[in-house]
């Protein structure tokens, strides 16, 4: 079971690859011409892959009254040795990053003692260098006291709109998913784009229904809490992240959209996220017609025949 739980997660690399490389020029397009939020939901084509990509070897193995799919066997065309180290490959990469990622989370937790209630879910600290929102059940936001006292309703209003749109949930799927696939380099760059999209839609989102004097006020405090404060305190705040300069430059100039442009960039979305079907489909079925023509070839030396045309074999699949 394991074996073939390793083979899915290699092919599955690929195809993500693919998906991702097909949506960068899409989120470059979309960026340009309607609001971040479908930037940002252009990256739920991702996950979309991975369930897809394992109920499509699920549903053909079952549609074939046969249990391939949880078949144990090494495929013939993979040597059981180069299989062995690529298992242990990547088991070990898997490890090091969830354990990379538990002790970063420890590590954050250990800043939080001593925590000062505000009010409501929102507490003051001392000791972080960045305002961010933490929990799953009950989130609850965390200032540093180093952010005036002018600031401290722009910074809620931001962390407020990750809870509302449940930010930490889809963050702890994306950090799944890299523990799962942290072999494909795309991802890592997938997963840094995700959260500047991340960052830019809940600006977005926090500047839809203010006046332009406010969302002027909004790019001041980016600006002044990831640059001017970091200049006399040395330190970054987890408000001023993601790509600094472009959220700065959105929220100066944010005009709301119209209706229109968002049903059409909303069905752009979902027709990419359709057209990454037949990339789930296809690559399975080349990786399978490969380790059947395979089998056939072994199957006929093992009984004299030691020339078998390819073409014949693929023509009788």
């Amino acid at each position: 079971m394991l074996n073939v739980a390793i083979l899915w997660i290699f092919s599955c690399g690929i195809e993500l690859g693919v998906v991702v490389l097909c949506l960068l020029p899409l989120r470059f397009i979309l960026r340009r011409k309607v609001p971040r939020l479908f930037s940002y939901l252009l990256w739920c084509a991702v996950p979309v892959t991975v369930v897809f990509s394992f109920c499509t070897k699920l549903i053909v193995s079952l549609s074939k009254k046969t249990f391939d799919f949880l078949d144990e066997r090494v495929p013939v065309a993979i040597n059981e040795n180069i299989f062995m180290m690529l298992k242990s490959f990547w088991t070990i990469g898997s490890i090091i990053v969830l354990v990379a990622m538990f002790v970063y989370f420890i590590w954050y937790r250990t800043y939080l003692i001593g925590s000062i209630r505000l009010r409501d879910n929102i507490y003051l600290c001392g000791r972080i260098d960045m305002a961010f929102s933490i929990g799953l059940f009950h989130p609850k936001i965390y200032l540093p006291t180093i952010v005036p006292d002018e600031y401290r309703e722009f910074v809620i209003l931001h962390e407020q709109v990750h809870i509302k749109r449940k930010d930490i949930w889809m963050r702890c799927l994306a950090i799944g998913l890299l523990a799962l696939f942290w072999f494909q380099p795309i991802l890592w760059l997938a997963y840094y784009l995700y959260n500047n999209d991340m960052e830019e839609a809940c600006d977005e989102t926090v500047l839809r229904t203010k006046e332009k004097e406010f969302r002027a006020t909004y790019a001041k405090v980016l600006y002044d809490l990831t640059f001017e404060i970091r200049k006399v305190k040395g330190l970054a705040l987890g408000f001023g992240n993601g790509a600094i300069k472009e959220r700065i430059r959105h929220a100066a100039l944010y005009e709301k959209e119209s209706s229109k442009v968002r049903v059409i960039a909303l069905g752009i979305c979902i027709l990419f996220m359709a057209a990454t079907i037949p990339i789930s489909w296809q690559i399975p079925q080349m990786v399978q017609t490969e380790q059947r023509i395979e089998k056939v070839k072994e199957k006929a030396v093992s009984i004299g025949i030691q020339n078998i045309d390819v073409r014949f074999i693929q023509q009788n699949e």
